[in-house]
């Protein structure tokens, strides 16, 4: 066994990342921000990638349509093609793509309107669930795509009540409270159909998977025109894990970045915006968030880089891949490193782990992953000449699985990447461990002597 993953961790746990019509690129690079958007007037809609350093706009996909409208880009399960959303009001139905970043898209499924629903099924957010199916709300209604079964987009949930009176507006996945399944649950955001008569402020909601039930965390009038949700596993502190909301639209002065007390529900403004109407943001390895949405003047976009501890503005990227575009949606190229499979709420074990960068760049350098029991305090890391943020507690299940994995069933989970940039790591645990209800959290580290290179977000998982 190699010596240099406890080198490695050991040093850094004593010490506790052009304008518009520029020439085409080789395809987007790992932390280029992906943007989706379109435009009314010239009509189109579209998906871009932005080089941080130079500014340049590389175009990914781009139709001239004033029937359909990006809505949502993120990484695939693959870590190479980038999904979109898409909705085609004219059809009444959604559509969920694959783009390759050298060019071209595939569909990868149709999301419909299901009776009694009537409503447009307006695909507005996704995220990648515990069991590595990316779950998908649009409309009144939740949806999953398995990678497994490619081609098709089912309905899972459907909310209850008069048609038009709620829509889903944004999803995440955060940690359950008791560490069990049942109390794992996805986290929603519903804001009122536009144009109707607002009875009740709009709600957060905790959806339970497995009873296919929904209650109420929170009704508050400050998720009024909320755009996007997200869940941040690490900093500050394990007290303080928080949700971050963006809200926002044409007409509203109510511009802002909330964050969302994880134990109370509590709500506040994180960051307040006058150039920009948010429409999306992306929560980052380096304790930041990208908020991208159209300007105030609404002719434009930009995205804006916040600092989550102080809801500081740390710079501005100006999006103008054509005349007119409005920003929906926002992703950083290349990010999701990890993929659990393996169905890890029921009995079907062992756990698979695919670490992946799919950069053959990385191709033969050196690869740990961790498991703990929390996400935070997290673990800095530098990557170049930039914190990023290892969100693994320091405890001893990650003991355990970085110097004696195998005490716990843990193989392959580090060695050297194979030709592509990727391995997989397995977890079958022994009989004689008892594990139901565990919550656990995963993520992974590529190095080179003591110098890292990348480090994952945590991916959450419950042991059956």
């Amino acid at each position: 066994m190699k010596t240099t993953v406890p080198i490695v961790f050991l040093g850094l746990l004593a010490i506790v990342l052009l304008p518009a019509g520029s020439p085409a690129q080789a395809g987007p690079r790992y932390g280029d921000l992906i943007v989706s958007g379109y435009s009314p007037s010239p009509a189109y809609t579209g998906v871009f990638a932005v080089d941080l350093k130079t500014l340049r706009i590389q175009t990914l996909r781009f139709m001239p349509s004033s029937m359909e409208v990006d809505q949502w880009v993120g990484m695939m399960d693959d870590n190479l093609h980038i999904g979109l959303l898409t909705r085609q009001a004219s059809s009444n139905q959604g559509f969920l793509y694959g783009i390759h970043p050298g060019g071209g898209s595939n569909l990868l499924g149709t999301i419909k309107t299901q009776p009694p629903n009537t409503d447009i099924n307006d695909p507005t957010s996704a995220i990648w669930d515990p069991e590595g199916r990316l779950l998908i709300t649009a409309g009144r209604a939740i949806y999953r795509y398995d990678p497994g079964s490619p081609g098709k987009v089912y309905p899972v949930f459907n909310f209850p009540g008069t048609i038009g009176s709620k829509l889903f507006q944004g999803v995440t996945v955060g940690p359950g409270q008791g560490g069990n399944f049942k109390g794992t649950y996805y986290l929603l955001n519903a804001r009122p159909l536009s144009g109707t008569p607002i009875p009740a402020p709009p709600y957060f909601y905790r959806f339970d998977p497995v009873a296919v039930t929904i209650t109420t965390l929170t009704g508050n009038k400050m998720l009024e025109n909320a755009t996007s949700v997200s869940f941040q596993y690490g900093p500050p502190t394990p007290t303080q894990k928080r949700f971050f909301m963006t809200r926002g639209r044409p007409g509203s002065n109510l511009w802002d970045l909330l964050s969302v007390d994880f134990n109370r529900m509590g709500i506040s403004t994180l960051a307040r915006f006058t150039s920009i109407i948010p429409s999306a943001h992306k929560v980052t390895l380096r304790n930041t968030a990208w908020v991208t949405g159209a300007a105030s003047n609404m002719q434009t976009s930009h995205a804006i880089e916040i600092d989550l501890g102080t809801g500081a503005k740390l710079r501005t990227v100006p999006l103008q891949p054509h005349p007119g575009f409005l920003a929906t949606g926002i992703e950083e190229f290349k990010t999701n490193l990890l993929q659990t499979r393996g169905r890890a709420f029921q009995d079907d074990a062992p756990l698979v782990f695919d670490l992946q960068t799919n950069d053959n760049t990385y191709a033969g350098k050196d690869y740990v992953l961790g498991l703990s029991f929390e996400s935070s305090p997290p673990i800095p890391f530098t990557v170049g000449t930039t914190t990023v943020y290892l969100n693994l507690a320091i405890d001893p299940l990650l003991m355990v699985s970085l110097f004696n994995p195998g005490a716990i069933g843990l193989s392959n989970s580090w060695g050297t990447l194979d030709a592509n940039g990727n391995a997989q790591a397995i977890l079958s645990l022994p009989p004689s461990i008892p594990s139901t209800g565990l919550s656990i959290y995963a993520a992974w580290v590529v190095y080179e002597g003591s110098t890292v290179l990348l480090v994952s977000e945590a991916e959450l998982f419950v042991l059956p």
